[in-house]
């Protein structure tokens, strides 16, 4: 019986203690992030346009039908150009795209306006 009583106030010791989660309120507050966080639209399209000066520009078109992805290089930036109503051009960062078939008008900062076609 006195081998039990250092294992049985360890026991007591231990039941006085108040239980913890791991994560606690940190993970409560990181979920609560998580659940805030928004999207980005998906894309909905993707064309590669020969413009008339010879150069190429990639457009993704995304599925809010009011923002496109603008690279003027294959693996270069994206420039983000809006639109404010469907069916209008997009613009943003001095570029502007008009039209989003099999061909495009394209208005940058640094040239004249140009035809492009898939």
């Amino acid at each position: 019986m006195s081998n039990l009583k250092p294992i049985l106030c360890l026991f007591l010791a231990l039941a006085a203690c108040k239980p913890t989660t791991i994560g606690g309120e940190q993970g409560d507050n990181q979920q609560a992030t998580n659940a805030a966080a928004v999207l980005p639209p998906a894309i909905r399209d993707s064309h590669v346009y020969r413009c008339k000066d010879n150069s190429l520009v990639y457009v993704d078109f995304l599925a809010d039908s009011r923002t496109v992805n603008l690279r003027t290089k294959e693996e270069g930036p994206n420039v983000t150009l809006t639109s404010s109503d469907q069916g209008k051009s997009f613009s943003g960062s001095g570029y502007e795209v008009e039209g989003s078939g099999p061909s495009i008008t394209l208005h940058s900062p640094d040239g004249p306006s140009q035809q492009c076609k898939s």
